[in-house]
């Protein structure tokens, strides 16, 4: 059972990640008018996309140190929440709940090293 629950665990993470994203395409398309929220809507999840599969993803080819690669989590998985928290105070708490939930549980069951391969 608890093996069942590790795995679900990563794959916490990685939903956690496309809703990050998603939540930041979200505020961008309405944080501009017209065709300038939908290149915001574009680009700004494409950047984080792109930051974080270059230092922190599992197969990053620029891998942080335990610090910095902290950091950038914080920044990835938390930014994406403090953003929909003017639009969606209520998505926005749920989904930080489970941010926090996930990285406890990483710590718990030290899953470091399938997240941080």
């Amino acid at each position: 059972m608890i093996r069942l629950l590790r795995q679900l665990n990563v794959a916490l993470r990685f939903t956690l990640e496309l809703m990050g994203l998603t939540a930041i395409g979200y505020w961008g398309l309405h944080m501009g008018n017209g065709w300038m929220g939908w290149l915001s809507a574009i680009t700004l999840p494409v950047v984080f996309a792109t930051v974080w599969g270059m230092f922190g993803s599992p197969r990053a080819p620029f891998p942080l140190h335990k610090k910095g690669r902290l950091m950038l989590e914080a920044l990835i998985f938390g930014l994406p929440g403090a953003l929909l928290f003017g639009l969606m105070p209520v998505t926005a708490i749920i989904y930080l709940i489970g941010v926090v939930l996930n990285r406890v549980l990483i710590v718990y069951w030290k899953q470091e090293n399938l997240i941080h391969t």
